[in-house]
């Protein structure tokens, strides 16, 4: 994954995670989004949390994940109990 913006937002471990993934720009990432690219990553790391789902959301907005709002993390926990139970 280019390392610029998105490096300023997500973790190098997780730039590293994605591209196992074969997700290698902030454009990939934007075009299948976070639900799918977490899906995805949870077949290479099966420990990925939830913090996670949140920072690929916020990267995609160009935002830190703690900087999300209640209702988008809502959303983004409620996908995140679905595909984790």
């Amino acid at each position: 994954m280019t390392r610029n913006k998105s490096e300023l937002i997500m973790s190098k471990k997780l730039i590293n995670k994605l591209e196992k993934c074969e997700i290698h720009s902030l454009e990939e990432l934007k075009n299948i989004g976070s639900r799918t690219a977490f899906s995805k990553l949870l077949l290479v790391d099966s420990s990925a949390s939830l913090n996670t789902l949140y920072a690929l959301e916020g990267a995609i907005r160009g935002v830190r994940w703690h900087q999300l709002n209640d209702q988008v993390k809502n959303d983004l926990k409620l996908f995140y109990k679905s595909i984790k139970s």
